[in-house]
This record gives C-alpha cells, structure tokens and sequence, in this order.
C-alpha cells in the first residue's frame, strides 16, 4: 500500500497505467516475495512490475527529455532495488549507465540515494581515515571539517581500549 500511496502522490494522473521495476541481481535466487508482491500490485491496483539488472534498465528503458523513464511504452514510477549495493551488481559500463538512469529519471526511488547512501557505513568508515582522505584533498582544514562531520566512525577491531571506554 505504501509503494502504491508515493505513487498516486508523484503521478496522479498516471499511476495506473504505470510499472514498477525491480532493480535486481543477473542470477537472483530470492524471488518469492517479489512475485507475491508483484501479484498483489496487479491484482489490487493493476500496477505492473519487471524485474530487470541494472544493464538491463540501460538497454531497455527510454528517456524523454523531462526525464521520465519507459518501458514497453508505460511510464516507470518506481525503481524499487533488491541489488545495485555490492561490486558485483556493476559488471561492466552498462550497469552503471543504468544506476544513472534511474537516479537521473523522475521515477521513486526505494529506497532513495540517501537512505542508500547511510547503508554504506563501511565506505563511510573506511573514507574517513585521515590517509584516505589525504589522498582526495589535501588540504588539512577542510580534512579536519569533514572528519569532524562523521564524528568518530571506529571498527571496533581498531580502536584502542581508551577509544572502546568512551
């Protein structure tokens, strides 16, 4: 119900002859969900769903210049990801062409950049390190500026027992 409510609120005129894509894995094993899922969006509001790979969603999908994204001739409304987190998931150049599609494109995103953005805590970690972050910028204020804005990001594997007690 959640999924169909954004819908009607960011196209209200064409939430019902839309589709909704699941953005998911070349080889995905866990599929149960998605299809009952997939049912119900048909069954009770007659939404459509794919499920495509990133590569997939650049080979198949059009973008018309207010940046709506088609498929088969109906207006995607919904990238809802099950991949597109690991390394693996972006193979080659069409997969990453597909990721900025869909980010460029009008359509939801479930869950958005952001919230997928906070997932990667062990990006945010390993780019806070002080070397790291020596190697993007060099200069130490702004260094120390954004140090300061992730706020003391530590594995615990890698903190000393003073930085454990606090």
């Amino acid at each position: 119900e959640a999924m169909v409510e954004g819908i009607k609120l960011g196209f209200p005129q064409q939430y019902k002859d839309s589709i909704i894509i699941f953005v998911i894995q070349k080889r995905e094993s866990n599929i149960f969900d998605q299809y009952s899922l997939s049912d119900e969006l048909y069954d009770k509001y007659n939404i459509s769903s794919k499920r495509l790979t990133l590569s997939e969603i650049k080979k198949n999908c059009i973008q018309d210049e207010q940046g709506n994204l088609t498929i088969d001739g109906k207006l995607i409304t919904m990238f809802y990801f099950r991949a597109a987190y690991v390394e693996n998931d972006y193979p080659d150049e069409e997969s990453w062409q597909g990721r900025e599609l869909i980010e460029l494109s009008t359509a939801i995103k479930v869950p958005d950049i952001n919230t997928f953005l906070t997932t990667f805590k062990i990006f945010q970690y390993e780019l806070s390190k002080p070397q790291i972050m020596m190697h993007y910028c060099h200069n130490e204020l702004i260094i120390n500026d954004i140090l300061r804005f992730f706020g003391g990001i530590y594995n615990i594997r890698d903190m000393d027992e003073e930085k454990q007690k606090e």
